[in-house]
């Protein structure tokens, strides 16, 4: 029989919490919107609002041309010709630069900042923390202190930032994970089995449109498979399917017959923001301090790539294992960390990362709340509680995503310097470790209610 954390709640003796005054709470409110929420605003929105950005003028253009029936893509690609480079060019799925047709109506500038505000506007309406997520606990501060931290990350994450900054697309997709995450229950998920068709048929819809906005996202299908939910995976099929004629077939077959190869040819970044690039790093790091001769960037690739491509199967292996143990709604949360650890070439493509991350926090705040007690002394509550180290070493290693705060930028960079590493491989680190916490908690076979 699996123990319940609450059972013997009603024994827990009633004790007088010790609550900050009226006047602390607005001190503490005060110093969290200095602390918080001016960075925000002013490194997101402020800083960049005069600047239209390279990217975003690649987006737009490529809308414009869809809008006025022409191809979004490069000629030279429909053409075959071999290209330099891909990133200075619009090589996305057809479907994003439909959604952005309405956009091109207003001259670029103005476009891009409405596409910002949409973007800030929806991250906050579907990603800030309510307070029910934190209800359960022993304790009212430790409820407090989650949502803190959960705020905390949804306006201080760098990739999200950086994504207001340039007007860039990896928060388009995120939207509809969301909202499959919710279709599925959310931090509740149903208890009836077996589990509602249709909801399930939403949820894996919006996943395939995700995966139409940018094909990172195709993970979530063997992570489905793994996981046993084939009905979301079909659904998923056809969600991208859809999503993906809806700009044209004329266009959705450029996409696949001509941009795609085109995409392949390109090798992985050995600088890029994934697990593959951080090994590789660690390979050529080794290899310099051995002494070889040959340069190592022209043997680490295929091993660095190889032991990704085994991460990933062994995270499937994990799902499997733990089918029944895993809700759907989190395998939605855990599939959405594998985009930008398996393909996130750059900094900003950890945007979607910030979703599990948001969904772990109060999970660990309320297996924290409920692991000790109200009669116990903070300082028991705190230090003394394995749930509480866990949750502090959750937080601890992400800080390097919290770049755009300068007194921790500053201490990551310092330490970086001082282990001699790059603060790329501190934040890739940090994230997959973060991953791994996610995993096991997920997986855990008693679940906070």
């Amino acid at each position: 029989m699996d123990h319940d954390p609450d059972q013997n709640l009603s024994r827990v003796p009633s004790q007088p919490e010790v609550c900050p005054s009226p006047r602390t709470r607005k001190l503490l409110t005060l110093l969290f919107a200095i602390v918080v929420v001016y960075p925000f605003v002013k490194y997101g929105f402020v800083e960049t609002w005069g600047y239209t950005g390279f990217d975003w003028g690649i987006y737009y253009q490529a809308a414009q041309d869809l809008r006025s029936g022409k191809s979004p893509y490069p000629h030279e690609v429909l053409a075959g010709e071999e290209t330099a480079s891909p990133w200075n060019k619009y090589m996305y799925p057809p479907l994003f630069a439909r959604l952005l047709g309405p956009f091109t109506f207003l001259p670029e500038l103005w476009a891009k900042r409405l596409f910002v505000l949409a973007n800030a506007l929806l991250c906050l309406l579907l990603l800030f923390p309510r307070g029910k997520r934190f209800a359960g606990t022993r304790i009212e501060w430790m409820g407090t202190v989650g949502w803190a931290l959960s705020a905390a990350f949804v306006l201080g994450w760098g990739p999200a930032i950086e994504n207001f900054r340039v007007g860039q697309a990896n928060l388009l997709p995120l939207f509809p994970i969301v909202v499959a995450w919710h279709q599925l229950g959310g931090f509740d998920p149903p208890k009836e089995k077996p589990r509602n068709f249709r909801k399930e048929a939403t949820a894996g819809a919006c996943l395939g449109v995700a995966s139409a906005v940018k094909l990172t996202p195709l993970v979530y299908f063997p992570v489905l498979l793994a996981g046993f939910r084939f009905r979301m995976a079909f659904w998923m099929l056809v969600g991208f399917a859809g999503a993906s004629i809806l700009p044209g077939p004329r266009t959705c077959l450029q996409y696949v017959g001509a941009v795609l190869p085109e995409l392949s040819r390109f090798p992985a970044d050995r600088e890029a923001y994934t697990f593959s690039g951080l090994l590789q790093s660690a390979f050529e790091r080794i290899a310099d301090l051995a002494g070889f001769n040959e340069p190592a960037s022209t043997w680490t690739g295929t091993p660095a790539i190889t032991l990704g491509g085994l991460f990933l199967a062994g995270v499937l292996v994990f799902l499997f294992a733990n089918r029944r143990r895993l809700e759907s709604a989190d395998l939605v949360a855990i599939g959405c960390y594998l985009p930008p650890l398996l393909g996130g070439v750059w900094f900003h493509h950890y945007a979607l990362a910030l979703f599990p991350i948001l969904v772990a926090i109060p999970l660990l705040t309320r297996r924290w709340g409920t692991s000790v007690s109200s009669s116990s002394p903070v300082l028991t509550n705190t230090i003394g509680s394995p749930a509480f180290l866990r949750l502090a070493a959750f937080v601890i290693v992400l800080l390097p995503g919290l770049t755009y705060w300068a007194p921790l930028h500053a201490m990551v960079q310092g330490l970086a310097t001082a282990l001699s590493v790059s603060s790329r491989s501190l934040f890739v680190a940090g994230n997959m470790v973060a991953f791994l916490v996610i995993l096991h908690e997920m997986a855990r076979k008693e679940r906070v209610p």
